[in-house]
């Protein structure tokens, strides 16, 4: 996928027995002709402006994971807006996911218990990394994996010691009472509000990079965004404070130009 280790040098060395799990981008499945056997889409929202045409462009580009004729089952994303017009590409069995309503595998109704077919599955606070968002990821291979038979007791292992990958809401250190976090490949403003849901306070966050050409709301912060300080860096900077001018926080703007 787009971390870790390519794929590419191993393929010579794989069988018809083996079983792969990638992540693809828009880019990758821009020129698919084929589909994975086994396909979810977690989410989707405005990314990669810069690159494609527009924003249907990168819709019917994720299409491609599952419409053409390999495909076994979709997962998707019940509480997704374009999950209703990808459920109309689809030809193969979909199930649905959600921590916010009845689906296919969804939390129990005092939100404690991912449940799946009926079978408790997982303890929430079980699982080793932070957010709403992780719940979800949780579901999604859930899913996929049942099919395959891995046990309920393997999930719960994995859940309890898995600390996530780099760059993603990855814990760097405690120093003199201060928690620092790398959470880098939120490249998104949907991934930044899901990252900062899932810290629980008010931090001060140090965001900016290359400008993507995604819109930014124009109404203000979405209430995960209202963080103690704000430190704006390169290209997009002014993009941002624009963008998120609000009296509800304070906001620096620091010029670096070495970006």
């Amino acid at each position: 996928g787009n971390i870790g280790t390519p794929l590419l040098p191993y393929v010579e060395e794989m069988t018809e027995d083996d079983a792969v799990v990638l992540e693809l981008s828009s880019f990758q499945l821009m020129t698919f002709t084929k589909s994975a056997n086994y396909t979810a889409v977690t989410n989707i929202s405005p990314n990669h402006l810069d690159w494609h045409v527009d924003m249907q462009e990168y819709i019917d580009a994720k299409a491609n994971i599952f419409r053409y004729p390999e495909n076994k089952k979709l997962i998707l994303n019940a509480n997704n807006g374009q999950s209703e017009y990808y459920a109309s590409l689809s030809h193969s069995p979909i199930e649905y996911f959600s921590a916010k309503r009845e689906a296919d595998i969804c939390l129990d109704a005092k939100g404690e218990y991912i449940v799946y077919k009926g079978e408790r599955i997982l303890k929430c606070k079980d699982i080793l990394i932070p957010g709403i968002h992780n719940v979800e990821n949780y579901m999604t291979a859930i899913i996929l994996t049942r099919d395959f038979g891995v046990s309920v007791d393997s999930i719960n292992h994995i859940a309890k010691t898995f600390p996530g990958v780099e760059h993603r809401l990855e814990f760097v250190r405690e120093f003199e009472g201060v928690r620092y976090y790398n959470s880098s490949i939120d490249s998104s403003p949907s991934r930044t509000t899901a990252a900062l849901s899932a810290i629980g306070c008010s931090p001060i966050v140090i965001c900016g990079g290359y400008d993507k050409m995604i819109p930014l709301p124009s109404s203000g912060l979405p209430e995960h965004f209202l963080c103690a300080f704000h430190l704006l860096i390169c290209k997009i900077r002014q993009t941002v404070n624009t963008a998120y001018q609000t009296s509800l926080f304070r906001l620096c703007i620091e010029e670096i130009s070495a970006c």
